[in-house]
């Protein structure tokens, strides 16, 4: 289905194609883009990305089906094929994949379910991408409750290692102050840019900025896209490959 619809977009190039991973269309992420696509941190060679979700009241309930139930071609042999990877780390992936600019070809992962609902609830991965470049995958759910009286925020923490430095943006998703955007390197000037904002979900406001940009889009306006048919494809990608190691055992090639 994704390559479906990626090859629907690319068939029609006057429209505009956009997954609602709103972490994708904030400035931060625009920025961080950009120095990785002028060269700012040259050819990357590894990529740390950690995400941890207080979700546990989600992941952990059967009675969430969409959330925890594989259907479809998600199905594995093991009953596995749906929970934290496809709920969260798609989000994660997307970001980082459209700021890499990576493309991925083999995936070996691990994964630990719920005894209640089986959807995994813990997923670590070793990803190669083409070029050479490592990718290492952790994600889970942690205690609190996102949509609490009291708040509890999802931890990020993404390092680029490249040619030149490393690009690190994390923090606590529900506390902008708790991390910044930042280039360091080997040698030459650093880039900071000072504030963490990953995944927009105020309810104040038009909207987040991925729902801005399409309303744009929509009216023929000038637009960003930080999340087109090609980022949402490499996403799909990387998780269905994730699942068949994880069953498997073995090392998987992606689809």
């Amino acid at each position: 289905e994704a390559r479906e619809l990626a090859a629907a977009a690319a068939a029609a190039p006057s429209l505009a194609f956009m997954v609602n991973n709103t972490a994708n269309f904030r400035d931060k992420c625009f920025d961080a883009r950009r120095l990785v696509e002028t060269g700012e941190l040259g050819g990357i060679h590894h990529v740390l990305c950690v995400m941890y979700s207080p979700l546990m009241n989600l992941f952990n309930d059967p009675a969430n089906t969409g959330w925890v139930k594989a259907t479809g071609t998600m199905l594995q042999p093991d009953g596995s094929g749906n929970g934290f990877g496809w709920g969260q780390l798609s989000h994660l992936l997307g970001w980082v994949l459209f700021v890499g600019g990576l493309e991925v070809e083999e995936v070996t992962a691990i994964t630990h379910r719920s005894e209640a609902s089986g959807a995994d609830l813990t997923d670590a991965a070793l990803i190669k991408c083409k070029g050479g470049c490592s990718l290492s995958l952790s994600g889970g759910v942690y205690p609190g409750n996102e949509f609490g009286e009291t708040r509890t925020g999802k931890h990020f923490d993404i390092r680029m290692f490249g040619q030149k430095g490393v690009l690190m943006y994390g923090g606590d998703d529900g506390k902008p102050e708790s991390g910044r955007l930042e280039l360091r390197r080997h040698d030459g000037p650093s880039f900071v840019s000072e504030g963490f904002l990953m995944e927009n979900t105020e309810k104040e406001g038009y909207g987040p900025e991925s729902l801005l940009n399409f309303v744009a889009a929509c009216r023929g306006q000038p637009y960003r896209n930080g999340a087109d048919q090609q980022v949402g494809l490499q996403a799909v990608r990387v998780l269905e490959a994730m699942y068949r190691s994880a069953c498997s055992g073995k090392t998987e090639k992606a689809l």
